[in-house]
Parts: C-alpha cells; structure tokens; sequence
C-alpha cells in the first residue's frame, strides 16, 4: 500500500477526502489513491448514519 493510499485512510473529514480526489482526478489521477479516498468517504457516510 502507497503512503498515499495509506494517509487517506487515516483521514476523518470528508472535505479534506473530497480535496484529495479532486487534486488526483485532476492532477496525477493515481487510482489507488481514488479508490481509496472513496472508500474512505463510504465508511464515513455509514458511521454518521449510525450503519457502521
């Protein structure tokens, strides 16, 4: 796993995660990276909905 990959999971607001996709979609576009700030999102979604 990438220290990128690996920083996004650590992350708890999902507008820094928000930020992260946008820079990579429009910069260096790493999927794993992606993939990952979106799973991250998910997870957050489901724990504020009280799902997780």
């Amino acid at each position: 796993m990438s220290q990128a990959v690996a920083a996004v999971k650590e992350l708890t607001e999902p507008a820094e995660i928000r930020a992260i996709v946008a820079y990579e979609e429009a910069h260096k576009n790493r999927h794993g990276v992606v993939s990952a700030a979106q799973t991250r999102l998910a997870a957050i979604a489901q724990e504020v909905a009280g799902l997780g």
